[in-house]
């Protein structure tokens, strides 16, 4: 029964819309039984293998709104609701039209025997009214079949509107003529167009005025205009949709010249003398001598005000420039003024609410290496609490209690070539970023390494340094420095996707999986969304970002998640501090000082460890047992 209602009643809807295809504007009335939208993909005698379709403002977006699925093998077909039905010829029936079924429809045609897909898109309006209103003008002395009357005058403004009009129509002022041959074509002027949209009714208001004065008429002569509306008309009888016009045409008629309206420009003929207008010319000369005399007394006096209020208050207004200068949601001056004071009796790190207590660094105490790191560009937790750092040298294993235990070295890894490090939750691997743009994979239980670029999956790729990130289901995301584009790989050879950010990229981070953090390494932190849709399309969504006033010039050197906590370091010339922030809300939650200046990064490892590092060291710290815990303090 609602298939023969739909069928009869569509008829009507996709009389005047299947006869062109290339149309993409569909207007309705609200309240219609039925719409019947085609799928403008669709090619002539194409058969059908798979069917979508979508709602949505980009085809991208729409992919997360799957109203109806059709597979011509019968597999899975299936409708988001009873208020939509696929009709005959493939076309998408909505029942019972409103208002929200405003929107752009797309139809994706999958064919059955070339596999070849097509999408297109048809944007619905759902509109209130049922034609085209007519438009008003005023003032109007008396009005008669579309024609308004008004009299010439100096301030002749004439409005012409249009009110509860849907779709917005398009309203236009034009002259006609003027009776006589007089040629006032170029006399009259138009005000701005204004238009509101009325969300209660779904319908517009549009207006325009124009104005007259400029108008000269002799009596009983006339100039005709014309106001305009045109638009799309939709008949609520039988669905169909043609393009409408209403009109008002106003005629101006000049008056009597004796009358009393033509303001300050008349003259007086009466007594063939004009009038003295105005003060007097010497009076008004000395008034504008004293008044300029006057003037520059006020400013002489002021300037020696100020003068001496500057002087008193200069000390205690360039003590508060400077404190300014490192204010940041947080007293950065008090930062700096802690770190300065640690120097001289502790190496802790102290926040807010909590303090890292140093343990000490780690210890390398190789055979003719020294005890020094070189080039440290990376730290890892591994197993059993132990640390992997990454230097130039390659990657040196540390065990729990901080002395080096294994070397890892590799072509790729050797050579300063490091620039980043990240671990693999499900393979049991790190994966290194490497200066020469490619990437490489070391299992962790076997030690052999896998070397992969880019472009070996992606030709279109050209890396010159990398910047990785893994998320909690193991997809990687890579990054070029300096570049706006981040590649995604779910495994080490399986290539997925590239984006776009909106920043050039110094470090990115992931957390969960839908989140991943890019900086641009300077004052700024943006957060993007991750979506993987059921179709297999992967999105990635601009959703925030941190703006951050860094001390000194080094700027952000490095983002990292823990614990849902997002931790920001900013290195300055006497030292560092680390902002941490809610990765939900972005909210500054405490700022930690150090007297570290060459801090280039932070790693969480076992309960309650941190491990901070620098070019040529690392160092460990664990939260002070004396420190009370809240909810925010997850070090």
């Amino acid at each position: 029964m609602w298939l023969l209602r739909i069928s009869c009643l569509a008829y009507f809807v996709t009389t005047c819309l299947t006869q062109n295809t290339e149309a993409q504007n569909v207007y309705i009335p609200a309240g219609s039984p039925v719409l019947s939208i085609p799928c403008v993909s669709l090619k002539p005698d194409e058969t059908v293998g798979i069917l979508y379709w979508y709602k949505g403002e980009s085809f991208e977006e729409a992919l997360d709104t799957v109203l109806i699925r059709y597979d011509s093998s019968g597999d899975v077909n299936s409708t988001a609701n009873e208020k939509y039905q696929l009709l005959p010829s493939f076309n998408l029936g909505i029942l019972d039209v409103e208002a929200t079924d405003t929107g752009k429809y797309w139809c994706r045609v999958v064919a059955l025997n070339t596999g070849e897909q097509q999408e297109g898109s048809v944007i619905v309006t759902v509109v209130s009214s049922a034609s085209l209103a007519e438009p008003v003008v005023s003032p109007c002395s008396n009005s008669d079949d579309d024609i308004c009357n008004v009299v010439e005058s100096r301030r002749l403004v004439v409005d012409c509107s249009v009110t509860n009009a849907s779709p917005r129509p398009t309203l236009t002022w034009s002259f006609i003529g003027c009776s006589g041959g007089n040629n006032q074509s170029q006399q009259w002027f138009l005000s701005n167009k204004q238009s509101y949209y009325n969300e209660d009714t779904l319908s517009y208001n549009v207006s325009q005025g124009i104005y007259l004065g400029r108008l000269k008429l002799e009596k009983d002569d006339t100039c005709s205009f014309e106001c305009e509306t045109t638009g799309v008309v939709v008949n609520n009888g039988s669905s169909t949709i043609a393009n409408g016009s209403a009109s008002v045409t106003v005629v101006v008629t000049g008056k009597d010249k004796t009358d009393n309206d033509n303001g300050p420009d008349d003259t007086n003929d009466g007594g063939g003398a004009t009038p003295t207008k105005g003060p007097n010319l010497a009076l008004t000369a000395v008034i504008i001598v004293l008044a300029f005399i006057s003037l520059v007394c006020l400013i002489g006096i002021v300037y020696l005000i100020s003068r001496v209020w500057f002087t008193r208050g200069r000390t205690k207004v360039d003590e508060e420039i400077e404190m300014r200068k490192t204010k940041d949601n947080q007293d950065e001056k008090m930062c700096l003024l802690n770190a300065e004071t640690d120097k001289g009796r502790t190496q802790d790190i102290t926040g807010e609410m909590t303090r890292w207590q140093y343990k000490g660094k780690l210890s390398k105490k190789q055979k003719g290496s020294g005890d020094a790191l070189q080039g440290v560009t990376g730290v890892l937790p591994s197993a059993g609490g132990g640390l992997v750092v990454a230097t130039q040298s390659g990657l040196q294993c540390f065990s729990a209690n901080f002395t080096s235990i294994s070397m890892k070295e590799d072509s790729d890894l050797s050579q300063d070539n490091i620039i980043s490090i990240a671990s693999h939750p499900n393979t049991h691997s790190f994966i290194v970023g490497l200066e020469t743009g490619g990437l490489v994979f070391v299992n962790v239980l076997t030690g052999k390494t896998k070397s992969i670029f880019p472009n070996e999956v992606d030709p279109d790729s050209q890396f010159n340094t990398s910047e990785i990130a893994v998320d909690d289901l193991g997809v990687i995301f890579a990054g070029q420095r300096n570049d706006r584009t981040v590649f995604m790989l779910e495994t080490c050879t399986t290539y997925i996707k590239k984006f776009r950010v909106e920043i050039n990229i110094s470090t990115l981070t992931a957390y969960g999986s839908k989140h991943v953090f890019v900086s641009n390494g300077k004052d700024t932190i943006q957060k993007y969304h991750f979506k993987r849709s059921k179709s297999g399309y992967d999105m990635m969504k601009f959703k925030n970002k941190i703006s951050v006033n860094p001390i000194g010039s080094f700027g952000i050197k490095q983002i990292t998640v823990h614990a849902g906590l997002l931790y920001a370091v900013n290195g300055y010339d006497t030292g560092c501090r680390i902002l941490q922030y809610d990765v939900e809300t972005f909210d500054l939650l405490q700022t930690f000082c150090s007297s570290l200046c060459d801090l280039q990064g932070l790693c969480f490892f076992g309960e309650f460890k941190v491990a901070l590092y620098e070019t040529h060291s690392v160092k460990i710290y664990e939260k002070s047992e004396s420190d009370k815990l809240d909810n925010y303090v997850l070090v």
